[in-house]
């Protein structure tokens, strides 16, 4: 960690009056998370705390980059913070689950948009508002057909290996695809290899359709994607997200306020410094229009973050999707980015 990363982790920890560790206690072990304030954090080991739920007192609920598991209950007691170390190039030290070492050494590459994939079965529903960004839900998505509820009395027919792969979305034998996908690498543990349809690697021409909040922001974002509003929340946030009908890491798009009077706030310059410490995001550029300075972040391949700087904080406009689809859906950020008011100055 950088001294930089050092400072903000003491910030935090006066902040909240809790002390400092590299550390965790017994019950509980390190975790990375999406909070970018937070990179990290003690989650309970206990296995009825594994989803997330019920946390008790002196926990939370939070969200980590486990694909398979991404909510657990952290403790509130102490502030997690990556140690000092000597790691090979390419790596940067981390909190080790082996107390008996000072630290570990965790491959780098990790974007601030590197969230959590959902399960296998599941798939993303955003949750303004609340300390999880998104949830995993399981079931269709909102309109689609019910099952049917008569039981089938036959007994269905048998299926080769090769129809079976391709039902399941993953490749046949000899790992070829069927006719009309191609074969992708994914972030979904359960499967990490799937065939998709073609299309999906194809752009496609996307329509807009505008967002405005009166005395606040305004944008524009895909026509068809699922936009939640949560702007009365006490962290003011819009959420837009692709729906694809499959599990794995969404396709995403947020516009989130950051005030001084918030709690856990950071400035623009401290923040900027929190993305490439602790998730190795390059800084693209700064402009300045009328005095306010807009400043861009990439996460290659991964995420864009654009600060747009207000009186009393900044506006953070973020985009995040899996590898294979960055560059096809990107057009959709540098839309809302382009689109972006800010609306909060009276007469506007």
């Amino acid at each position: 960690m950088t001294p930089a990363g050092a400072l903000l982790a003491a910030a935090a920890a006066a902040a909240w009056g809790v002390p400092t560790v590299t550390h965790c206690p017994d019950s509980a072990r390190p975790v990375r998370t999406v909070d970018s304030r937070t990179p990290w954090a003690c989650v309970l080991s206990e296995e009825r705390y594994q989803d997330g739920e019920d946390c008790p007192p002196g926990t939370r609920p939070v969200t980590t980059v486990e694909a398979d598991s991404p909510f657990k209950c952290a403790l509130n007691s102490v502030v997690l913070t990556a140690p000092r170390g000597v790691c090979p190039p390419g790596h940067l030290s981390v909190p080790s689950e082996d107390r008996s070492k000072e630290y570990a050494c965790e491959k780098t590459g990790k974007g601030f948009m590197g969230g959590p994939s959902c399960p296998k079965g599941s798939r993303p529903v955003p949750t303004p508002g609340a300390m999880q960004s998104f949830k995993c839900v399981s079931g269709p998505p909102a309109g689609d057909p019910s099952p049917e509820a008569t039981p089938a009395f036959e007994a269905p027919p048998v299926k080769t290996r090769s129809q079976a792969a391709a039902e399941a979305g993953a490749p046949a034998k000899g790992g070829v695809c069927p006719k009309g996908t191609r074969r992708v690498v994914t972030e979904n543990p359960f499967s990490p290899v799937q065939c998709v349809p073609r299309d999906d690697g194809s752009p496609k021409r996307l329509s807009y359709k505008a967002f405005r909040r009166a005395g606040a922001l305004a944008f524009e974002y895909p026509a068809g994607w699922n936009l939640t509003d949560g702007w009365s929340d006490a962290e003011p946030a819009v959420y837009v997200m692709l729906d694809r009908g499959r599990d794995g890491r969404p396709v995403s798009l947020s516009v989130t306020r950051a005030r001084r009077a918030t709690s856990g706030f950071v400035d623009m310059e401290t923040r900027i410094w929190q993305e490439e410490d602790w998730h190795s995001a390059k800084e693209l550029g700064r402009t300045r229009n009328a005095g306010s300075l807009t400043v861009r972040l990439e996460a290659p391949g991964e995420g864009r973050l654009t600060l747009v700087g207000a009186p009393d904080g900044y506006f953070a406009l973020a985009y995040g999707a899996p590898a294979e689809l960055f560059a096809r859906y990107l057009p959709a950020f540098e839309r809302l980015e382009k689109t972006f008011r800010n609306l909060e100055t009276a007469g506007r």
